[in-house]
């Protein structure tokens, strides 16, 4: 997972979720929701280069943004807390 260091997570995942067509009004939504489902609602507007390696693992949401029917992802949850792992793989 690589997150752009200049710009904040809601950032990120806005112009992740731009490059996948995904229409403004479903954009905003969806990445509220993401954002709330991995806790990182108070850190969405956080500097990426500032946070702990954790917080930007939790990122990976952006990675959901798009609904994807299949996720391939190698040892996505390492390096994350017990509750962040059960928060992602439950999803």
């Amino acid at each position: 997972m690589s997150l752009d260091r200049d710009l904040t997570i809601r950032e990120d995942m806005e112009f992740r979720a731009r490059l996948r067509h995904i229409d403004s009004s479903k954009r905003k939504q969806r990445i509220a929701k993401l954002l709330k489902y991995v806790d990182l609602t108070v850190y969405a507007d956080k500097m990426v280069d500032t946070l702990s390696d954790g917080l930007k693992k939790k990122a990976i949401v952006c990675s959901l943004l798009h609904n994807p029917k299949i996720l391939f992802l190698d040892e996505p949850t390492l390096g994350l807390d017990a509750q962040a792992q059960r928060c992602l793989t439950g999803y």
